[in-house]
């Protein structure tokens, strides 16, 4: 992240050394090295975080999407019979217009063979 070379730490530490002391610079070398020890747990945090974030919503578009693939083949069963009962609904009322004319003839036939039958045995009982 910062590419600190060996000769760049060691010139960090001499300069260090001068500044701070030789009494010093052990207690601050430590707590220097808490603190970076504690950003780097915060940024290792951070970094699962988003990362979990991330594996997260793309098994949520994963699921999405299969969930659209499983539902297509089934609303395309589901248009295909709504289509066939709708078609069948259109005959089945043409149908039945033409079934009333034929229907109102087989009736007025059927009213007249019942009322030849009623007088024939009106005359056989006569």
């Amino acid at each position: 992240m910062f590419d600190i070379g060996f000769w760049e730490l060691g010139v960090i530490g001499m300069v260090a050394l001068l500044v701070i002391g030789p009494e010093r610079l052990p207690a601050v070398a430590r707590t220097a090295g808490l603190w970076v020890g504690r950003v780097r747990r915060m940024a290792t945090g951070f970094r699962e975080d988003l990362e979990q974030e991330f594996r997260a919503d793309e098994l949520k578009r994963s699921l999405i999407d299969q969930h659209k693939s499983l539902l297509d083949p089934i609303r395309q069963v589901g248009d295909e019979l709504r289509a066939t009962i709708n078609e069948s609904v259109a005959e089945g009322e043409q149908g039945s217009s033409a079934s009333k004319d034929s229907g109102s003839a087989s009736a007025s036939a059927a009213v007249s063979v019942t009322a030849t039958s009623n007088s024939a045995k009106a005359a056989d009982n006569g």
